[in-house]
């Protein structure tokens, strides 16, 4: 008899009493299952990789980016993790596919000379190209002008009114030291505010990236491939994201070209690795090898491969 008075409660939620309890402001989410039906349906229907794909065509059915999620992208310093994110979002602004990046240790006129160049996959663009790129990133792309620490509550407001407010569907924080401490002790904050990110993620359709340094491995050895938890001061927040990217640069590589290196294995191993430490509504979990174009700062899924404009 309670229960059923119960369900009648959630199916109603007018008859709760008001003058006993303040009724909620989100008693909307209470919501029978279904709701949920068309969702069921399609997931049933199509197991296919969804969501916002990657330039590379290896990607595309094994790791895409979807609505209501959040993404943590980690590695070393110097790691490649914001060029690699910069191409991410200038391919996103082209396809009209809106993105809105807070690069709070780059200056905007130097985060859109990289994209600018990525769009066009040229080193020295003449002026009218460059501002056939400017235009057409100011299509789908929005930068958050502001360099140095910002509140964590601020950056959240920022998301929500980006998402709500512009129709943002990507929203890319490079990086989280310039957000939270990096403290060991401050565990606590990264978790709020990783959990905020992802209610925001999940009420708004937002996907969020956090880009996240790593400690100092031991004895320097940047050989060895870091994985979520070796992020900075994140502690237990890794396991709050949906997706955990590891990008790593392989600088063993280029030492030994730097030292004049140049047998054919060498120059076949890759720049750079993207591994997919988590993937949380998808099951794979491996890792896509890329070559830089060191003149356009664009990532090739072959070796040999050619460099195309995005426009």
């Amino acid at each position: 008899m309670q229960y059923r008075r119960l369900l009648e409660l959630v199916r109603d939620p007018a008859q709760v009493p008001v003058e006993k309890w303040t009724i909620p402001e989100d008693t909307h989410l209470l919501k029978s299952p279904a709701a949920f039906r068309d969702q069921v349906v399609e997931q049933f229907g199509d197991d296919s990789c969804k969501g916002d794909p990657m330039p590379a065509s290896k990607t595309n059915q094994l790791l895409r980016f979807r609505a209501a999620e959040t993404s943590m992208w980690v590695g070393y310093h110097e790691s490649y993790k914001t060029t690699f994110l910069s191409e991410l979002s200038a391919s996103w602004a082209c396809r009209r596919i809106p993105v809105a990046i807070a690069s709070l240790e780059m200056p905007a006129p130097v985060l859109l000379r990289k994209a600018v160049q990525q769009t066009l996959a040229s080193d020295r663009p003449a002026v009218d190209m460059i501002d056939v790129a400017i235009e057409r990133l100011a299509e789908s792309m929005i930068v958050y002008d502001v360099v140095g620490r910002i509140a964590p509550r601020h950056l959240v407001a920022i998301m929500r009114y980006c998402a709500i407010e512009l129709g943002v569907r990507h929203f890319v924080i490079d990086n989280l030291t310039l957000v939270l401490s990096v403290d060991n002790d401050r565990a606590g904050e990264h978790q709020q505010f990783v959990a905020a990110c992802s209610t925001v993620a999940r009420t708004t359709g937002l996907h969020v990236h956090l880009l996240a340094h790593t400690s100092k491995p031991e004895r320097g050895d940047e050989s060895k491939i870091p994985t979520g938890y070796d992020a900075r001061g994140t502690g237990s927040a890794v396991d709050m994201v949906d997706n955990v990217l590891i990008c790593h640069r392989n600088k063993k590589k280029e030492d030994r070209l730097a030292d004049g290196a140049s047998d054919r294995e060498l120059f076949e191993e890759p720049d750079f690795l993207l591994k997919v430490d988590k993937q949380r509504h998808f099951p794979f979990r491996g890792a896509f090898k890329y070559w830089l174009d060191a003149r356009t700062l664009r990532f090739k899924e072959y070796g040999t491969s050619d460099v195309e404009p995005f426009i």
